[in-house]
């Protein structure tokens, strides 16, 4: 979702001028091309699957109490 979210704002940025959109989009449909033609693990999957429904990750907040002194 972040890489088409940088798609579209690139596109739309005013100060990037065609070359740099054009650009900064193919970069994006190279990376999503590359992600896409990896093998994915069972986990990978069914988070696919899931998508944004359910959250998967933990907040940096909730790792703070485990974090201890050296």
């Amino acid at each position: 979702m972040n890489l088409g979210k940088v798609k579209q704002m690139a596109a739309a940025y005013p100060q990037l001028g065609e070359p740099e959109k054009a650009r900064v989009a193919e970069q994006v449909d190279a990376i999503l091309a590359r992600i896409d033609a990896e093998p994915k693990s069972l986990a990978w999957k069914i988070r696919s699957r899931v998508g944004d429904r359910k959250k998967w990750y933990r907040d940096v907040g909730e790792l703070a109490p485990q974090v201890q002194e050296l």
